[in-house]
């Protein structure tokens, strides 16, 4: 059974075009699927991301998500660095 989810970042404004680069090359290759299996949208304020993944590898990828944001948080610059 495929699962679906919707994941909002609101990356700080200074942050945001550098995070928005970041996740998309992050899920270019699942983008480029055929038929894509993640998908980006943008708000003024706001980067929404959408997976389509199998449910045996639902808890798997979420957990190489969050390790990558993890990592991305706390190798990027930081106004707390300064």
């Amino acid at each position: 059974m495929t699962k679906v989810s919707i994941i909002r970042f609101k990356p700080k404004p200074e942050c945001f075009d550098e995070f928005l680069n970041n996740i998309e090359v992050r899920n270019e290759e699942k983008a480029n699927l055929n038929p894509p299996t993640h998908y980006l949208m943008t708000t003024s304020d706001e980067i929404i991301a959408i997976a389509f993944r199998a449910e045996s590898e639902l808890s798997e990828s979420s957990a190489k998500g969050v390790n990558w944001l993890d990592c991305l948080l706390y190798t990027s610059p930081s106004p707390r660095d300064s």
